[in-house]
Formats: structure tokens, sequence, C-alpha cells
């Protein structure tokens, strides 16, 4: 990504939230949640790495949803914060906690632990298993934290699209974390056709539209609109579940994006500031539906992480 220019205020989202505009390129829209890691993580120069723990039995048997990777930083002589990360795969795959290394690359040189989480895919578990997933990585770190050096009063919880969709629904709902950073996540279902513009009345029509039988947000949700309980909708919408306790919220997504569109996080950003409770949007202008990585090259993106997390875990 290049160039950044000045924060800006607009009159779609409340003056308390901090909107910035990347001025950064991008070749085009990407698949949804396509991004992979190394089948087999490879330690960075300053973290060892520990891979496939069980945080709870598997379900089904002889799946991966129930596993995590631990990226440790060098020690320091002091517990690691930790940033826990599931990768996006529109509720796919059961993998999401492969893609951490590329955040541990940023991240652990800076002193925190980076932990990979795998959750199920809706083919094995339909919501609420991914909210519920993430709740049981929270309670297994919890307990074994000391065991690896680990902060587990520090944790934040972060992931892209689907992934992102999972840490908002953790951090959102009572989970001890600092804060949660979302990569272009989905946040409203009820609003989120009318968003996306294949979706609406002579639009081209799109695999994510929530009329679409083979949509993975059906698939997730298990009903196809407009046949979708309002209760069951509004229950796995982020939005539904902001209030003023919750921690602040760093959200990143390309306004260029015709997977997820932008205005979920935007909608987050004005539900949470109406709350009374802290977020930050970056809007990137030109980016489609990336990888976080994408995000993460831009050195200007990357401070912007590194100071929210250190005033989220200080």
């Amino acid at each position: 990504m290049t160039g950044r220019v000045s924060r800006i205020a607009t009159a779609a989202l409340l003056a308390t939230v901090a909107i910035l505009m990347s001025g950064c390129s991008f070749a085009g829209p990407q698949p949804a949640d396509t991004a992979t890691g190394p089948a087999t993580p490879t330690p960075t120069p300053t973290a060892s790495v520990v891979t496939g723990l069980p945080y709870a039995p598997a379900s089904p048997a002889g799946t991966s949803g129930h596993l995590l990777d631990l990226y440790l930083p060098a020690p320091s002589g002091r517990p690691a914060p930790v940033v826990l990360w599931t990768g996006g795969s529109a509720w796919r795959a059961d993998d999401g906690g492969k893609t951490a290394l590329m955040l541990a690359e940023v991240l652990n040189p800076e002193g925190y632990a980076v932990v990979g989480v795998n959750v199920r895919a809706s083919s094995q578990a339909r919501f609420p298993a991914q909210r519920n997933d993430l709740a049981a990585a929270i309670r297994y770190l919890t307990s074994v934290g000391a065991r690896y050096g680990l902060d587990t009063d520090r944790m934040v919880v972060s992931g892209d699209s689907s992934g992102g969709w999972a840490a908002l629904q953790a951090g959102l709902t009572g989970q001890p974390v600092k804060a949660v950073v979302a990569f272009y996540p989905p946040t409203d279902f009820a609003t989120f056709d009318a968003q996306l513009a294949a979706c609406r009345p002579g639009g081209a029509g799109s695999i994510m539209c929530m009329t679409n039988r083979g949509s993975p947000i059906a698939a997730e949700l298990g009903c196809v609109m407009p046949a979708c309980p309002p209760a069951r909708l509004a229950d796995a919408s982020p939005v539904t579940h902001v209030d003023a306790g919750d921690p602040p919220v760093l959200l990143f997504h390309g306004m260029r994006d015709d997977v997820v569109p932008y205005q979920q996080s935007v909608e987050l950003a004005n539900r949470v500031t109406r709350a009374g409770g802290s977020a930050q949007l970056v809007l990137a202008s030109q980016l489609g539906h990336a990888t976080a990585q994408d995000i993460l090259d831009d050195a200007g993106d990357r401070s912007l992480l590194l100071d929210f997390l250190a005033d989220a875990v200080r």
C-alpha cells in the first residue's frame, strides 16, 4: 500500500470515531476468505512456536477446529500480552489459525505472544459454534498461560473477514479480553444485502447475497433470507451485542470490498460510539476484500495497530 492522507471526519460517522483514508492500491477484489498460511508454521527469528495444542475435544472427531498454535516472543523476563488470531474462510474451513504467522512476524518482535486459533467450519457446526470455540480457547489459555509465559490478563482477540466476525462475537459478548481487532468483518446480517451493490435490486448478484441458497452466510446461519428468524439474525450480528462495557475496537476495511461491504464496519463503529465505547476505523480507499497482510504491509497501519494494542494492554 502507498501513501496515506490525513485523518478526516465525515457525516457518515460520529465525530468520536477515527477514520483514516488510505491511498493504497490493489489489483482487484479477492475471493472470500482465501488467505492461507504454511501447512507447518515455522519459527520467526525472534520467537518459538508450539503447534497443535487442543483447547477442546475434536468435534466432529478427526477435525482440526479445536487446535491452536502459540507463537512466542523472545523471553523478556515477564509474561507476554497475548493476541489471539483466527483467519477467515467464509466459515468453510477449520484451520483459521494457520494465518497467524504473518501477525506473529509483526507482533513477536514487539513482545506480544500470538495465538493462532482454529474454529470449526459451518459444515461441522453452525453459529454459535465459532463464538463458543473462541470462548473455549480463551478459557484454555487462561488455564495454561503461566506454563508458556503468557499474561492472560492482557488478551486481545483478532481476525479477518469471517475470522474478524468471530473475534467481534467473542469480544462483544463478555469474554475477558482487552480489545478487538477486526479486518473487513461482516457485522450486521440484517443490512448486509442492502449494503452490497451486487445484492440490491438490479444488481448482478453474488454468492454472498443472503437470498442465495449457496451463500456461505446461509450455510453458517442455517437459513436463507427473508426466512431467517429475526432473533437468529440479531444474535449472529456483532452490532447487536454492542454495549457501553465493551473493550475498544479497531476495524480495517477496504472501500472497494465487493465481498463484505465496508459499510458493515462503518455501522459497527457508529454503534460502538453511540453506546459510549471506543472505536477506530481505518478505511482503505482503493482496497478490495484483501488479506490482512496487505494492511499490515503498510507502515502507517502497522504503527496504528501497535499503538492501539499498547494502549489496550498497558
